[in-house]
């Protein structure tokens, strides 16, 4: 990037708004970009009738008075960055160039490189203190077993460094790639989950627009459900967001499962990595998506539930702190996690395919911009048929979450003929399988209860 007066001045000029867009153009923070308007000059401006700390800035401006200062400096001025004044060079006389031909020469050339000279000590200066205002991250991909980060002009900006992921990186399932921006200030971050092994934990690697680590998270807990204590390892295998419209910033959710059995934690996190709400399910947790309805934000959270050997709905507060999903049996009720139950719990009706199998269905969430909701239930007949085999159900939710329908689709149809093919169940598909849809149920806040469409 050429940061000469004269390039910085023919491009388009840009007004960033706020100290965070504003450290965000130079790669730093709002503490240093604050200093150096206090000690630096840095050309800001007040908003007038607005409180005191809030700014706006030219990026034309602000490039002319980086490379400005740079240069008189011929590199950061650290002496200023302390508070001291920075003595100016003593300008020395003149010497005739008839009188030295040689020195003349000398100087000529000197004049000449100078510019360069005092851009490559730019380029280093502003390496070396990572002052180098950073292009953000658009795309990240796994190419030739390293993650990738690209901006969105396709520029390679960084590899994630093998170092820091950890030795088993390349031997265990990449569940998860994002890019986001978390803080809702213009600079994204990258997101790496790593599912773990049987010997190690899952973990999700947050990287900052620079490529600079951030924050590692995993689970480190011992649970119990029923009589059994889980220590893991504990298995990452979702990392997602949501956003809802209105509030800044983007929410961060992973869902640890254990390697061998069924127990499952979803987990909001801050952009720091921050535990802030924990939800405890019986069945590895499939989707979770954010739905606002007359002006009221909720969570969905789309699970296999093995209480039931079927699959769960749950409906949180976006700013919950603890709840754990309510069971019948023993074995899978949660001893020691939050008190709580979610203020919405649905369970959907067990099918034969699920029942044959002694397994559980996959919901994926449908979010209809504030009109309802669809619930897409995945029956999986793989084991049974011994190829892959999914047959599916639709359930329809207005907005208040109140179910209106629920259809078995082909695939479900298609599915449910060939068990009865393979002798695995007596009958085809018929008028009975889609009756069967109906009640789901529901938990009241003490006993679960039948629920049918009004």
């Amino acid at each position: 990037m050429d940061l000469t007066p004269d390039s910085a001045a023919a491009q388009p000029d840009r007004r960033l708004n706020g100290w965070k867009e504003i450290a965000a153009h130079f790669g730093r923070g709002v503490r240093t970009v604050q200093r150096w308007e206090k000690e630096l000059g840095m050309p800001v401006r007040r908003v007038a009738g607005a409180r005191n700390d809030s700014v706006t800035a030219s990026v034309r401006e602000l490039d002319a008075w980086w490379t400005d200062t740079l240069q008189k400096s011929n590199g950061l001025p650290e002496a200023l960055q302390d508070g001291e004044a920075t003595e100016r060079p003593v300008e020395q006389p003149d010497v005739a160039d008839d009188a030295h031909p040689e020195a003349s020469r000398s100087r000529w050339t000197w004049q000449r490189l100078l510019p360069a000279i005092v851009i490559v000590a730019m380029l280093v200066a502003a390496a070396a203190w990572g002052l180098w205002p950073v292009k953000n991250p658009a795309r990240a991909a796994l190419e030739h077993g390293k993650v990738h980060v690209y901006a969105e002009d396709g520029t390679f900006l960084w590899e994630a460094p093998t170092g820091v992921l950890g030795a088993e990186y390349g031997g265990e399932a990449l569940n998860a790639l994002l890019v986001r921006d978390l803080e809702g200030d213009g600079s994204n971050e990258v997101l790496i989950g790593l599912g773990g092994t049987e010997t190690s934990p899952g973990r999700l690697f947050c990287f900052e627009a620079n490529g600079r680590q951030r924050f590692v998270h995993h689970l480190n807990r011992v649970v119990r459900f029923g009589d059994q204590d889980f220590r893991g390892p504990w298995n990452l295998h979702l990392a997602t967001t949501t956003d809802i419209t209105g509030r800044r910033g983007t929410i961060l959710w992973v869902a640890f499962n254990h390697y061998n059995y069924f127990t499952t934690v979803l987990q909001r996190l801050d952009s720091r990595g921050k535990v802030l709400g924990e939800y405890w399910s019986d069945g590895n947790i499939a989707d979770v998506k954010a739905f606002v309805s007359n002006g009221k934000a909720r969570i969905l959270v789309g699970a296999a539930n093995n209480d039931f050997r079927s699959a769960s709905l749950a409906v949180l507060d976006p700013d919950f702190t603890g709840a754990t999903a309510p069971a019948r049996q023993h074995e899978f009720t949660c001893q020691g996690c939050p008190a709580s139950h979610p203020p919405v719990f649905l369970v959907f009706p067990t099918t034969d395919v699920e029942r044959i199998q002694e397994c559980e269905s996959a919901p994926k969430i449908i979010v209809s911009d504030g009109r309802g909701i669809s619930i897409l239930l995945r029956h999986d007949a793989g084991q049974a048929l011994g190829h892959v085999a999914n047959g599916h159900t639709t359930y329809t939710f207005d907005a208040n979450l109140e179910p209106l329908h629920a259809e078995r689709e082909p695939s479900f149809k298609m599915v449910y003929d060939e068990l009865f093919a393979a002798k695995k169940v007596d009958h085809p598909f018929g008028a009975a399988e889609q009756a069967s849809a109906w009640p789901m149920i529901r938990w009241n806040g003490r006993d679960f209860e039948p629920l049918r469409p009004r």
